[in-house]
């Protein structure tokens, strides 16, 4: 099983993705992460999973632990704020970096979807990614 097989659990529009050199997207981060552990084509690696919302609605943002750092340490000037996610690096290379660039405006559609967000609505997703986690860590090979 992977990501792209769970579309049917979580739709398709759950995970932040960013594939090629230049995409982008615009979001606010709406809480603070949860960790994961995920096994995929590099062996285990723990993420960090961060609520955000889109102009699609609510989903979550996965970084590895470099990109978490710069979060961190700029938490305060970040939460609740515009964001806009570059990427830069084609698909599959390792050597791809992400820069957050502060808007001073969120896109109307972000802001639209946040203001009709409620807390609940993030405890909800985070145990749902949970729930679905717990019920493959008996089977380390479901990835």
């Amino acid at each position: 099983m992977s990501f792209e097989t769970c579309n049917d659990l979580f739709g398709s529009g759950l995970f932040i993705k960013l594939e090629n050199d230049g995409d982008s997207i615009a979001f606010i981060i709406v809480a603070e992460p949860f960790s994961q552990e995920q096994i995929g084509a590099y062996g285990k690696k723990r993420r960090a999973l961060f609520p955000v919302m889109t102009a699609d609605g609510l989903q979550l943002w996965g970084v590895g632990v470099k990109l978490y750092r710069s979060v961190e340490e700029n938490w305060k000037t970040l939460r609740g704020k515009a964001i806009k996610l570059v990427r830069h690096g084609e698909a599959k290379n390792p050597a791809t970096r992400y820069e957050i660039k502060p808007l001073k405006k969120a896109p109307v559609a972000v802001t639209s979807a946040f203001k009709g967000m409620k807390p609940s609505d993030v405890d909800e997703l985070e145990k749902m990614v949970k729930g679905f986690a717990g019920s493959i860590d008996s089977d380390p090979t479901a990835f």
